[in-house]
């Protein structure tokens, strides 16, 4: 019954250790590769610009202003 505990508890250890060794490994790869430069660009818009653009793309959902509804389309193949 004791060998059996010890067998367990090595067994644990083992794997443990293995995943630590393995998590730090991955860290040390990650911390290395993002330490990079990245080369500025200049900014040529400003905030305004930017919201300006994407307001006039957005679609009419006004449903007071136009008709808007999905089952125009549709005909009811039951009914009349």
């Amino acid at each position: 019954m004791q060998k059996n505990k010890i067998m367990t508890f090595v067994i644990v250890l083992v794997v443990v250790l293995g995943a630590l060794f393995w998590y730090l490994n991955i860290y040390k790869k990650s911390t290395s590769d993002t330490a990079t430069v990245v080369p500025s660009t200049e900014v040529t818009t400003t905030g305004s610009e930017v919201v300006g653009k994407a307001v006039e793309a957005l679609p009419q959902t006004n449903p007071f202003e136009t008709k808007v509804s999905p089952y125009d389309a549709y005909k009811n193949p039951f009914g009349n």
